[in-house]
This record gives C-alpha cells, sequence and structure tokens, in this order.
C-alpha cells in the first residue's frame, strides 16, 4: 500500500523589526502568509523590547512582545483576512484601541 505524501509546510515569513531615531520600522512592512501560514517577528539593530498590536485580535492574537533576536513564530488562526499592526515601545506596552494605527503595515492571511 501506498504511503499518503507528507503534508506540505510552508516556512514562517520573517518580519524583521528595528529602531533607529526613536521610531519603529518592520521589513516587510507588508507582507503575504498562506492561510495557516505563520509569520516570525525578530528584533532587529536597536531594538530591546516592543509590543506589536493586531488588529484584527482573532488572527495572531491581541499583541505579541518582541525582545532582540529571533521570537517565537506565530500562526493565522482566521483565514483570508488582512491584519494590521502597529509597534509600540517597551514590552507590554498598551495597545492602541481597535482601528487605529500608526503606519499602516499589514499582514494579508490567504488573499
Amino acid at each position: 500500500m501506498a504511503e499518503p505524501a507528507p503534508a506540505q509546510t510552508t516556512a514562517p515569513t520573517p518580519i524583521t523589526i528595528t529602531y533607529a531615531n526613536g521610531t519603529y520600522s518592520s521589513n516587510p512592512p507588508n507582507a503575504t502568509i498562506p492561510n495557516g501560514g505563520s509569520v516570525d517577528f525578530n528584533g532587529g539593530t536597536g531594538v530591546t523590547g516592543c509590543t506589536v498590536c493586531f488588529s484584527p485580535t482573532n488572527v495572531f492574537g491581541a499583541r505579541t512582545n518582541v525582545s532582540s533576536g529571533n521570537n517565537p513564530s506565530l500562526t493565522a488562526q482566521q483565514n483570508n483576512v488582512t491584519v494590521s499592526y502597529t509597534i509600540q515601545n517597551g514590552l507590554n506596552a498598551s495597545c492602541p484601541p481597535q482601528g487605529v494605527g500608526n503606519g499602516g503595515a499589514t499582514i494579508k492571511v490567504g488573499q
């Protein structure tokens, strides 16, 4: 009997956050991942700790902390959605009200 082919997996999409001159930025600022895909937020140059806030909050959660270096992968919990995110200074920082952004960075899931 033939064995089934192994499930295809997609490597997480890396997003690097940097901090310079009092401003956070992400590269790429707008990422696209497949349905069920994941992202890795990595703390790059100047990042000692920040909070990434998501809207809507039911895809990657409400927020995640990002420290210098590699951080745990976040897997999309919803399909065919665009998630906006903002970067706040400090770990466990307060997030702005839903729908309020500062830079328009996005992650498109399955679109």
